[in-house]
């Protein structure tokens, strides 16, 4: 059995191996290179216009030329500054968009509070101490809990799959156990009377 490595091409832009394609107007970037420039480029749903289907996935990256790649990455990282500017210095920021309690199943059930928002700038790491910007409140919180939001989702975390090991997916968060910039993210906190709505900013 071979043991070559398998990918999709190689990077035009770093020259490694591709082995999660993101498209571009006039070509495919690996991902690493895709996350210098995603600040610029958020990744969002939109609802489907065929009944029954899941959300659609709008990457605006597909509609930026790779040979602008540098261009680009400059006014991505000047962008990105910009925003550390406006939001007072922190390293990385999330917007909420949409908060709901799930109530669980069963008599023992915990009740859980899904927060569905995206990461605006930086990124968040499993288990981070953050702060929740609530009016003028600072919440000190952690982050234990939470998935990236997908075609498929999102869907609630419930008191079921924190109490289920076997159920790894929201440990892992991402690809690499973050939540990174550009990308619609969940979390969760079993404090069901944490003072957060759409509007708030979870920051660290």
């Amino acid at each position: 059995m071979s043991n070559k490595l398998l990918h999709n091409g190689f990077c035009p832009v770093c020259g490694q191996p591709i082995l999660n394609v993101i498209k571009m107007k006039d070509g495919t970037i690996c991902t690493e290179c895709a996350a210098k420039i995603r600040v610029m480029f958020p990744v969002h749903y939109e609802k489907s216009t065929v009944k029954g289907s899941n959300p659609v996935c709008v990457d605006p990256l597909k509609d930026i030329a790779v040979n602008n790649y540098e261009e680009t990455l400059q006014k991505a990282r000047a962008y990105r500054e910009s925003l550390r500017e406006k939001y007072n210095g922190y390293n990385a920021v999330y917007v909420v968009d949409n908060v709901e309690v799930e109530q669980g199943s069963g008599v023992f059930a915990s009740p859980v509070l899904n927060v569905y928002g995206h990461v605006l700038y930086g990124t968040f790491f499993l288990e981070d101490d953050a702060i929740l910007l609530h009016g003028d409140n600072q919440i000190q919180i952690s982050l234990l809990y939470g998935k990236i939001i997908n075609s498929s989702s999102p869907a609630p975390i419930t008191s079921e799959d924190i109490k289920d090991r076997e159920r790894r997916f929201i440990f892992k968060w991402q690809y690499d156990g973050t939540a990174q910039e550009g990308y619609p993210f969940q979390f969760a906190f079993t404090n069901k009377n944490l003072p957060v709505e759409a509007g708030d900013l979870i920051v660290k």
